[in-house]
């Protein structure tokens, strides 16, 4: 089984939101005290909101290094002058 690019950078985004929503979801979890997460000790919530704060920071420092050149339009001055008969 081999993979191209694509599939690899597909693959890629899929593991790398998988871990983010993950950590986000046990952080939240942590933070609101509910369900299976009510018993996280607080050193640990801490922890799992710096590591949610530096996903979100990498997450936008990466979508903005990605993003494509922005490129201005040059256009030339119209003068419209009209002549009176």
């Amino acid at each position: 089984m081999s993979l191209d690019n694509q599939e690899l950078l597909t693959l890629y985004h899929m593991v790398f939101v998988f871990i983010f929503v993950a950590t986000a979801i046990v952080a939240l979890g942590g933070i609101m005290k509910v369900g299976p997460f009510q018993k996280i000790p607080p050193q640990y919530v801490k922890l799992l909101v710096s590591a949610l704060i530096i996903e979100l920071i990498a997450s936008v420092l990466i979508v903005f290094k990605n993003l494509p050149e922005i490129k201005t339009i040059n256009v030339e001055r119209y003068s419209y002058k009209q002549s009176v008969r």
